[in-house]
């Protein structure tokens, strides 16, 4: 995994547990594919390292695959975190005399929230006696949640009866008017942070042709172009996820998408899976296996990564819960309004097929892992989107940059490793804490050290110094004269993609902004049957800024849209991140001048630490003002405080501050 995907997770266990200490319910949002299970595991240890009498129930959709996934990453996680000791509560545990058994003595009971209906087997008395016993012996019951957004009313009802301590609701996609979101983990943060992918969507999908199937031949290709791909990096086969209708259309489809898939020259393996199991079918030798083995030993082999089957064709079957990393591509046949189900299928195909092992893979291996297709009506009742492209103005081409592989700055700086643990080992830690250590360093620091060590001695021995060498290692990389270094050049995406933001009539300063696109020179076009022209932006300063903007008349200007963009510079705030500026205007001497606007303003969406917020604009302005120095580009951050604007200035090395009216009137004299 990167470093950044470490500590977006683990910072968002850290604000759970916060949060737990100022409520008795939080809800956690995190989308599809980012390691909601393992955050829990790590949340469940932390939260018994303060507290051993707490005890969690852990409640998983359907009958009992999702609740046998999560205990399964429990299990895993058992080795590394010591003190959570899981159990699966399912309906095979004991016998058809005696009912079903549940072991005493465990701090994790994992439950299928169909085995908790009234009068099941379960709730027959079992679970009512475990909890119980629980409570003689003055245990803490927290009840978490998985999949809030689908109704687990038993559950909750023996969570109200007995009073438990706390509740944590998870999903990637929770009814906002039913659960308020305390802690959540963004889209763009965990695309970033390489957890999971970014999709394009490459079409309707819901287009039925019978003769020629347009676009689902043109995914079929592209799927067996990624095929080659994957096979060749990762040993691995992608997979194309197709889902039909459950109505009598979804029938008539599986018949002609049967027809396709079947030509010979395709060289496509696919399965078929739905509720009812009579029906699962495919053209793959493994339809020999035993009939009353189907369901289970054609999901296994579905999910294997080396796994022959390339297409899997399914109603709701696989919509929540079913972990399949290889799959890269989702055509949705399927017509739906539902928001829930549209995000839960989509992250399907977005979970990162290489995360375990990321530093393995090289950049363009890393690149083609990371890209996910999807054919499909895409609606969002709560989250709108709207599609641009690049319009045909005068070309705007960025010198991007990265910060130097330590091994140069090491060698420019003529630094020996050694020269950090020349010292004796004061405070000898067992390896339970360096492996820790291990865990919380930079990417960097992890492939130079392992470049010295040759025994288990060097290990030891550096081990005890990783998080000085570090630290030490991210102050060379902060040195932005001698670290930062030019990389490709790279101009506008094609297309690209923002979100609507849904305003009330009293929050009209969070609305769109109106763009002449001929007239302002604004490097995007809506794409649109209509004459579509609001542009809306990621904040309300951002908003206000794109008006200034447009008062510059005729230089060419752009919002650096964040999906599929290229445009970014690399920097160190606390480990390596990624600036993508919020806009790009050339002006008539063909000078760069980008900005990264910035707000001190509460939001609409969370609140904001101010001493947090502040250091990242110290780290942003330390890195503008050498930035400005390498590319000879002028670099601005604008500051939103109140109603009045603060704006950065860089240029050869030097910061000015300035009004946003001294900067206009400086881009206006081309200076």
């Amino acid at each position: 995994m990167t470093k950044q995907a470490i500590l977006l997770q683990d910072n968002a266990v850290k604000q759970i547990i916060q949060k737990l200490k100022e409520k008795d319910e939080i809800t956690f949002k995190s989308p599809t594919g980012s390691g909601k299970t393992v955050m829990i595991a790590k949340l469940m240890s932390q939260l018994l390292q303060q507290d051993k009498n707490l005890v969690f129930i852990v409640s998983s959709l359907s009958k009992c695959e999702l609740a046998q996934q999560n205990d399964y990453t429990f299990q895993t996680w058992k080795t590394k975190l010591k003190n959570i000791d899981p159990y699966l509560i399912d309906s095979y545990s004991g016998t058809e005399q005696s009912g079903v058994i549940i072991e005493y003595g465990h701090n994790i009971y994992t439950v299928p929230r169909d085995l908790t209906r009234k009068g099941g087997r379960i709730m027959s008395g079992p679970l009512n006696a475990l909890i119980y016993n629980l409570q003689i012996q003055n245990k803490k019951i927290i009840l978490i949640k998985d999949e809030c957004h689908q109704a687990q009313n038993n559950i909750d009802a023996i969570a109200d009866e007995h009073k438990f301590y706390k509740k944590i609701n998870l999903s990637a996609t929770p009814q906002t008017s039913k659960f308020y979101i305390d802690v959540e983990i963004t889209d763009n943060e965990a695309i970033e942070a390489k957890l999971i992918k970014p999709y394009e969507i490459k079409g309707n999908g819901n287009s039925y042709d019978i003769d020629k199937y347009k676009e689902l031949n043109q995914a079929i290709d592209i799927y067996k172009k990624t095929r080659s791909q994957y096979q060749k990096l990762f040993n691995m086969n992608p997979c194309l996820l197709i889902q039909i209708p459950n109505s009598e259309k979804g029938e008539n489809e599986l018949i002609h998408l049967k027809q396709l898939l079947n030509k010979e020259d395709l060289e496509i393996k696919w399965m078929y899976m739905c509720d009812d199991l009579k029906q699962w079918d495919t053209n793959d030798k493994i339809k020999l296996i035993n009939k009353n083995q189907w369901k289970n030993e054609w999901k296994k082999i579905a999910k294997l990564s080396n796994s022959q089957i390339d297409v899997i064709i399914f109603k709701m079957v696989i919509t929540e819960g079913w972990d399949i990393q290889r799959a890269n591509m989702l055509f949705q046949i399927r017509e739906t309004d539902s928001e829930t189900l549209t995000e839960q299928v989509i992250g399907r195909i977005r979970r990162n097929p290489i995360l375990t092992n990321w530093l393995d893979y090289s950049k363009d291996a890393q690149d083609i892992a990371l890209k996910s297709y999807v054919w499909g009506n895409v609606k969002d009742k709560e989250r709108e989107f709207k599609r641009v492209k690049s319009v045909d103005i005068p070309k705007i081409e960025i010198q991007t940059t990265t910060l130097k592989d330590l091994k140069k700055v090491y060698e420019s700086n003529k630094i020996n490793l050694e020269k950090f643990i020349d010292k004796p080992i004061t405070n000898v830690l067992n390896i339970f804490e360096l492996y820790k250590h291990w865990s919380s360093i930079e990417e960097d620091t992890h492939k130079i050290v392992w470049d010295h060590i040759k025994t288990y001695a060097d290990w030891f021995k550096f081990s005890n110094f990783i998080q000085e060498i570090d630290l030490e290692n991210k102050r060379l990389l902060q040195d932005y004269k001698n670290s930062i270094q030019l990389d490709q050049k790279v101009g506008l995406a094609y297309e690209s993609y923002f979100e609507v933001l849904k305003v009330g009539p009293n929050n009209m300063q969070f609305g769109p902004c109106d763009i002449d696109v001929q007239n302002d020179k604004f490097a995007w076009k809506i794409i649109s049957d209509q004459d579509d022209i609001d542009f809306f932006f990621d904040s309300q300063a951002e908003r206000e800024f794109a008006n200034k903007i447009k008062r510059l008349g005729k230089k060419v200007w752009a919002k650096n849209f964040y999906p599929n963009s290229k445009i970014s510079f690399e920097y160190i705030n606390i480990t390596k991140k990624h600036s993508f500026p919020d806009f790009i205007l050339l002006d008539n001497n063909n000078q760069y001048h980008i900005f990264e606007v910035k707000s001190f303003n509460v939001s609409r969406n969370h609140n904001i630490d101010p001493e947090e917020y502040n250091e990242k604009v110290m780290r942003l302005r330390e890195f503008y003002k050498e930035l400005a120095n390498k590319t000879n580009y002028i670099f601005y951050i604008p500051i939103k405080f109140l109603n009045g604007w603060i704006v950065y200035k860089y240029r050869k090395g030097n910061e000015e501050e300035r009004t946003i009216d001294e900067i206009i009137g400086d881009i206006n004299l081309n200076l």
